[in-house]
């Protein structure tokens, strides 16, 4: 249930356009995060996201994708940290 709800709010941080002052967004947990800029390193963690990130024009902002993530085609170029069951958080925060 927190992993879905992670990659949700991850997903409608990406997909909202930021002004040009600090953003707050709260999960429904009540987790709140805030963001100065747009992030600038993506590390998707769901192949869903994966396509959806490319489909996006941010493949260049994307430095790692899960183990399952092969489409679209140059998916399968970008750093592989595991799958979103088996993390490898050397990876990850590497």
């Amino acid at each position: 249930m927190k992993a879905k709800l992670l990659v949700i709010l991850l997903l409608i941080i990406l997909l909202t356009p930021l002004p040009g002052r600090a953003a707050l967004y709260r999960d429904e947990m009540g987790g709140a995060v805030e963001l100065s800029h747009l992030p600038r390193r993506i590390i998707s963690l769901s192949p869903a996201i994966t396509e959806i990130l490319f489909a996006l024009g941010l493949q260049d902002r994307v430095v790692g994708v899960t183990t399952f993530s092969d489409y679209p085609p140059p998916a399968l170029a970008k750093p592989r940290i595991g799958s979103y069951v088996n993390l490898n958080l050397e990876r990850l925060i590497a």
